[in-house]
Parts: C-alpha cells; structure tokens; sequence
C-alpha cells in the first residue's frame, strides 16, 4: 500500500452478485478503510469513441499508431516490461475476459434502497459518489449516510449531464446541515478547488490532474501537481481576501466560477 498512514476511502460498487460485493468489503475492511464510497453514477458504461480509436478495448488493439509511440518511449517501455503488472487487490483472482469483469460491476438495477443493504454489511462511514440533482441528494441523506460526491465521471460516461459545480449551492443549501457535500469533475487547478469551496463544498477530489503528473514523472509528478494547486488555492484565497476558509465561503458570492 502507499500510503499506509493516510486517511482511506474505499470506492465500491454495488454488483449484480451481492456476495462479490461482500467479498471486496471484507478486503477493505481487513486492510483497514475507514469509509466506503458508493458509486452510483455507472449504470452503464458509456461510449468512448476515442477509446476504441486509440485501441483501448477488450482485448486491446495494437496499431502501428500505438507501436510508434511506445518505440519513443524507451524509459517506458522498459519500465513496462521489467517491472510487476498492474494489479487490482480486489480482483485478484479473476480469470476471465475485462469485459466479463465490467458487465459483473455495473448492477443497473441499484437503486436508493440498495444502501440500506449496504448500511447493513459496512458499519464505517458511507460516501455517496455521483448524485447529479437536488432530489437525489435528499433522498440519500435520508438514509443516513455520512456525505455525498457531486459528480458526472467527469463526462466521461454522459457528457450531456448536469455539470456539479452548477448544482452545488443548490444541493448545498438543501442538505448541507445533514451530510458533507463533496465535489469532483473539471477540478484542474487550485483555483477550480477554490470556487468549489467558496460555494460551499466541504472538499474536492481531483482525477485528471494527479494522472497528467503520474504520467509525466511518477510520484515526483504527483507531488508537483498537488503543490501547484496548493500555491494556486493559497494565492486565491489572498487576492480574495479571505483569511481562512469560512471567510472564503462568506465571500463566495463574489468569487467567479
């Protein structure tokens, strides 16, 4: 593990076989998460065209495009080939097709009362991740969970949906006394962080920006990217004249997003 002393958040799905599911609970429980965070914006997946254009599938398509690339890459590859693959902890043992693995995932059945379900397996705290309008908002805060993430995958599985920065007051303003109210999608810079919270997000989660610097220089790249945002937020925070983050939040009406 990583980082084996820092706060835990285990993502889940709810999956079509409940035992699965019970089976990656234990892990994250016998590895010591502290809360589970539901995904619930993944009925389906979506259609990449750009995916299957680059061969990302199932199995994946090598082209000369793709060939190319990697033969610019020697570090990589290198890299690639002489170090342990990728592995998932939770599917381990899986031995058949990623397509099999993805349709077994995705139970397009759940619905709100499937986290009773779940209340009823995990007794840590319960994050609800993809809410996109007030009203479900307020029907998972009524089952007692303890936040929910503001998120559309990052339009990655419907780039047509509500965008979450736009409904945060409004969700905010609804449940914000019953639950926290997190935030993910177009966080890229500390500056988007700060609107965020300035509207009155408890907190924010990035995706692409981490990646990009993984991608371009390992952990280093990481701690580069999360340390630009921290100087862009803290820069933020002074050109608005706010102190502390309750003073960002009493000026978050004057802050653009």
């Amino acid at each position: 593990m990583a980082v084996p002393d820092s706060r835990r958040w285990f993502q889940v799905y709810i999956m079509k076989n409940r035992s699965d599911s019970l089976a990656v609970i234990k892990q994250a429980e016998d590895n010591g998460f502290e809360a589970l965070v539901l995904t619930v914006d993944t009925a389906a997946t979506g259609l990449r065209y750009r995916d299957n254009r680059n061969g990302l599938t199932v199995p994946p398509k090598i082209r000369i495009n793709t060939v190319l690339a990697i033969a610019r890459k020697p570090i990589w590859w290198l890299n690639l080939f002489t170090t342990g693959k990728l592995e998932f902890a939770a599917f381990r043992g899986w031995d058949k097709p990623l397509s099999q693995l993805a349709a077994l995932i995705f139970d397009p059945s759940t619905t709100v009362e499937d986290i009773d379900w779940l209340r009823s397996v995990w007794k840590g705290p319960i994050i609800i991740k993809g809410i996109q309008n007030v009203e479900d908002a307020k029907a998972v805060a009524k089952l007692g969970v303890q936040g929910i993430i503001l998120s559309n995958h990052g339009g990655r599985q419907f780039d047509r949906g509500q965008i979450p920065l736009e409904i945060l007051p409004e969700v905010v303003k609804a449940v914000g006394n019953e639950v926290e109210v997190y935030i993910d999608g177009g966080i890229m810079s500390g500056l988007d962080a700060l609107g965020a919270i300035a509207l009155g997000a408890k907190a924010v989660f990035i995706g692409r920006a981490y990646l990009y610097g993984a991608m371009a220089n390992g952990e280093a790249g990481v701690e580069q990217v999360i340390e630009i945002m921290r100087r862009e937020f803290e820069n933020g925070m002074a050109l608005s004249g706010a102190a502390n983050i309750a003073e960002l939040r009493i000026n978050g009406a004057r802050i653009r997003n």
